[in-house]
C-alpha cells in the first residue's frame, strides 16, 4: 500500500505535525496488505483539514460507481485551532475513531486502498 503525501510546510513544527499525523492516520487505519488484495469493495479515505475544521469522507468503489458510505466533520474552537499541527492529529485520531466505530458499516477501514490529506 502506497501513503502519499505531498507536503508544502514552512516551519520545523508543521514538518513535525504533519509527520505525526501521517504516522497515527496509518495506525489507526491499520491498513493491511492481506486485506486489501481479498477486499471485495475497495475504500478511498480523504482529509479535508480546513480554516474552519477538519473532515474525513470514505469512498467505496463498487464495479459500477463510487459512493460515499461515511462523511463527518470537526469544527476547530478556542482549544484546538487550525494552525495547531497537535489539533490536526487530534482531529484525525477523532475522525477515524468515529468511523471505525460506524455499526451500520462496522469493517468500514478494513478494505482501504488509499488515504489523501488536503489541507489549505
Amino acid at each position: 500500500t502506497l501513503l502519499s503525501c505531498w507536503m508544502f510546510c514552512n516551519t520545523r513544527k508543521t514538518v513535525v505535525g504533519l509527520l505525526s499525523m501521517v504516522t497515527t492516520i496509518c495506525q489507526l487505519a491499520m491498513v493491511d496488505s492481506m486485506a486489501l488484495s481479498a477486499s471485495a469493495a475497495d475504500r478511498f479515505v480523504g482529509f479535508d483539514l480546513g480554516t474552519s475544521g477538519a473532515r474525513i469522507s470514505v469512498v467505496e468503489k463498487s464495479s459500477l460507481s463510487h459512493n460515499e458510505v461515511h462523511s463527518d466533520a470537526i469544527s476547530w474552537d478556542s482549544e484546538n485551532r487550525y494552525d495547531d499541527p497537535n489539533a490536526w492529529n487530534n482531529a484525525i485520531h477523532k475522525l477515524l475513531s468515529r468511523a471505525a466505530a460506524t455499526a451500520s458499516k462496522p469493517d468500514l477501514l478494513s478494505t482501504v486502498k488509499s488515504i489523501c490529506v488536503s489541507g489549505t
